[in-house]
């Protein structure tokens, strides 16, 4: 199984797009796929980072550049990526990864017109996040789109009808470190004492020596201070001379994941790029700057959202602002805890194995627990998903204050029981809810089952509903009596519940279809 990835990394454009990718494919590897990058020769390529790790086939450099990130045509580049393909020779190609905003349908539909006629057959997964232009996927990712309702707007003239779509910081291909470390952290309290400061691989706008004129002069604050230098930033020589006078500041060059420093951290300064869902992912408040268009409205949601505080656009940042920012919340630590809270909720980290397993389906291995309160965010975005609301017998979106209040009623609840799906490596996939249908009657539960967006058609809902109902019955109530109601359109919970056993009952509602099982 091979996947070809095409995407660049360069001064001008930053190191995102590459190394998310890099961390999709080494979540693919463990699926057993074998990855093969195309990325062009430029200044900040990173190649020589991904080459050593992967399979790689350089584009060739083109000078003088035409000042865009392609640095050429799409006709252009579809040919070097066609002949670097041809270079490579992989046996076939399941899969092309496109994360490029150069790149459009003009440039998919040649290339896989030609791997097609060389015997070929690869789906396409395009990595985008702006919406501006006409994409030729089977499968679509926007990572940074906190609106998943908006954003099916925002793409439905642009993409095919049959493509699938991920949509959200739950997909945010974060490295294993922050799924890993999101359940262990301890919810951050204030005060303010230690500061992260990294704004990417390259730091165009070279914010990070704004803000350490802002945090240390006239007077140092008093924080301990983390810098991380990117592989393309340029003035390395003048920050590592003002370390030498500033002990409360440490300079770390390029990290293998900033997780650790994260953890580390009260608070970071940043951009609106990439680290943003790193940051959520651990609950670290950010103080965020935007270097470049596509980052306004990832900030916009962010600050919505009540997990950072936006400091403009980095071509208007002042070291005086930067300070102002800091002071204030070294002044309000009721206010950090705050933005702590709210960017925890954000993301759990598990992003690229939903991607992987919407890709190449869930690796072997379904277990079940029972839910707790970390679990509300995600059983949030669940019930919010387009399909569940559509398939629900009320289909407003419901409001977060109004799922905290139901979800803590419900694992408050002796005669209610929520209990998760999770993957072999701690991705969550799906949940089973029994309830008892009075106090009374205790072996009838009512039960409903949902499933991660990115695992559905995968034939995960009737393990994931047989274990369930065995956890269930090994709490020792005896027979039971398990009662599903759905809506008649919703054809597949009623093929769902056919292959499990259950027959069709009187219903309890109108306008439902109710299907009943008898469990010993």
């Amino acid at each position: 199984m091979t996947i070809v990835f095409r995407c660049d990394a360069g001064r001008q454009i930053g190191t995102g797009h590459l190394i998310r990718c890099r961390t999709l494919a080494r979540q693919l590897r463990r699926h057993g796929a074998e990855c093969l990058f195309l990325c062009r020769q430029k200044p900040g390529d990173l190649i020589t980072l991904i080459s050593p790790e992967f399979a790689s086939e350089p584009l060739p450099p083109l000078s003088p550049s035409d000042g865009t990130w392609l640095g050429c045509s799409q006709h252009q580049d579809a040919h070097d990526s066609l002949a670097a393909l041809a270079r490579a020779q992989p046996d076939r190609i399941d899969w092309l990864v496109v994360d490029h905003y150069s790149l459009d349908a003009r440039w998919h539909q040649p290339v896989l017109e030609q791997l097609q006629r060389l015997g070929h057959r690869p789906r396409l997964l395009v990595i985008d996040d702006l919406a501006d232009r006409p994409l030729m996927a089977d499968l679509l990712l926007d990572q940074n789109q906190l609106n998943p309702a908006e954003a099916e707007e925002l793409y439905k003239p642009l993409i095919p009808a049959g493509c699938r779509r991920l949509f959200g910081p739950a997909y945010a291909l974060l490295s294993e470190a922050y799924s890993l470390l999101h359940p262990l952290l301890p919810e951050r309290c204030p005060p303010l004492q230690r500061l992260l400061i990294c704004f990417g691989g390259s730091d165009p706008a070279n914010l990070s020596e704004c803000c350490l004129e802002g945090l240390l002069h006239p007077a140092a604050l008093p924080l301990k201070l983390d810098l991380v230098l990117g592989p393309a930033y340029p003035h390395r020589d003048r920050i590592q001379a003002l370390a030498t006078t500033h002990p409360q500041l440490r300079v770390h060059g390029p990290q293998a994941s900033l997780a650790g420093l994260m953890a580390q951290a009260d608070l970071a300064l940043g951009a609106g790029g990439v680290t943003s869902w790193e940051r959520a992912c651990l609950g670290l408040p950010a103080l965020v700057s935007s270097l470049a268009a596509n980052q306004n409205a990832v900030i916009a949601q962010l600050v919505a959202a009540g997990a950072v505080i936006d400091l403009g656009a980095a071509s208007q940042l002042t070291p005086a602002a930067v300070r102002q920012a800091v002071q204030q919340l070294l002044d309000a630590p009721a206010q950090l805890a705050q933005l702590s809270r709210s960017a925890r909720k954000i993301t759990d980290g598990f992003g690229a194995p939903r991607v992987a397993s919407a890709m190449l389906g869930v690796p072997a291995g379904l277990d079940l627990r029972p839910a707790e309160a970390a679990d509300e965010a995600i059983w949030l975005r669940w019930a919010n998903d387009p399909a569940m609301r559509a398939a629900s017998f009320h289909s407003d979106q419901i409001n977060a204050m109004e799922h905290h209040r139901w979800f803590s009623a419900k694992l408050a609840d002796p005669g209610a029981l929520l209990l998760l799906g999770h993957a072999i490596d701690g991705m969550p996939i799906g949940y089973v809810r029994f309830e008892q249908i009075s106090p009374s009657e205790i072996s009838k539960q009512l039960l409903s089952i949902a499933l991660e967006p990115a695992v559905r058609g995968q034939g995960l809902g009737l393990p994931l509903l047989e274990r369930a109902i065995s956890f269930l019955q090994q709490r020792g109530q005896g027979p039971l009596e398990l009662l599903a109601e759905v809506k008649p359109s919703n054809r597949a919970s009623i093929r769902l519940f056919e292959a499990a056993g259950f027959e069709p009952s009187l219903p309890r509602r109108t306008g439902a279809l109710c299907y009943m099982r008898i469990s010993r």
